[in-house]
């Protein structure tokens, strides 16, 4: 026969663990994901329909928009992006206004999308605006793509110095927490790139003996989605603050 006090301590601990859970899911759970989830509301309404003010218009077109069953598994499917949002306002902000695109076109999400969809969930608003100010320094040229060269090293065959350091530090070092992320999610990526040069002597210009130089390039590459997530959060952030 089970000892009283086991068969005590187990339902006391059954009666803790509901308490738990209804404590965590009121304060915690609900609290949050509802937060996040009046984001993606918001945006989403107002992505659909700018236009639009009356609220009986507005439910009948929301109705017809979730009676089709692809819409209802795209919205599904931000819904549950959206709670699990690093981000408590840009993240959500993002899936929604990118969801309502595809939805407004009747498709389904590009690649592009399906990469700035992960980023929103993945990044904190902190990283998101870190991401988005270092993009804006380095990418005024408005190009879709581009590169920022982090280190560049150069050795001469004719040097008594034959070391050199290919990489002094790593992504997160240089940037912060976001740049791992989005490397690993396929935003960024980098290269570390060897060229070999040769020259000639020349006693004028003080050139003893021929020789080579070796450089080495470390670049970061921001990629054509970066671009969109740049002007989505400068879009999406005017009011928050980290």
């Amino acid at each position: 026969m089970e000892p009283i006090f086991t068969i005590a301590t187990g339902y006391a601990t059954d009666k803790l663990v509901q308490l738990a859970e209804r404590v965590v899911h009121k304060h915690v759970i609900e609290r949050w994901t509802r937060n996040r989830a009046i984001e993606f509301y918001r945006y989403f309404c107002a992505s659909l329909f700018a236009e639009e003010t009356d609220e009986a218009t507005i439910q009948d077109l929301l109705n017809q928009i979730l009676s089709d069953d692809n819409n209802s598994a795209i919205i599904f499917e931000a819904y549950r992006l959206v709670c699990l949002t690093k981000s408590k306002i840009i993240g959500p902000r993002i899936i929604a206004v990118i969801v309502a695109e595809i939805i407004q076109r009747n498709g389904i999400a590009n690649d592009e999308e399906e990469t700035l969809l992960a980023v929103a969930e993945a990044l904190s608003d902190h990283e998101l605006l870190s991401f988005f100010r270092e993009v804006k320094e380095f990418g005024e040229n408005e190009q879709e793509e581009f590169e920022v060269v982090l280190e560049e090293q150069h050795l001469d065959s004719n040097s008594s110095n034959q070391q050199i350091n290919v990489v002094q530090g790593t992504l997160v070092n240089i940037y912060g927490t976001w740049a791992e992320k989005a490397r690993a999610l396929g935003l960024i990526s980098e290269s570390v790139i060897e060229k070999n040069y040769k020259y000639k002597e020349d006693s004028e210009r003080h050139i003893d003996m021929d020789g080579s130089i070796r450089q080495i390039i470390w670049s970061v590459h921001f990629h054509k989605p970066s671009r969109r997530l740049t002007q989505l959060v400068e879009r999406l952030s005017f009011d928050v603050v980290v």
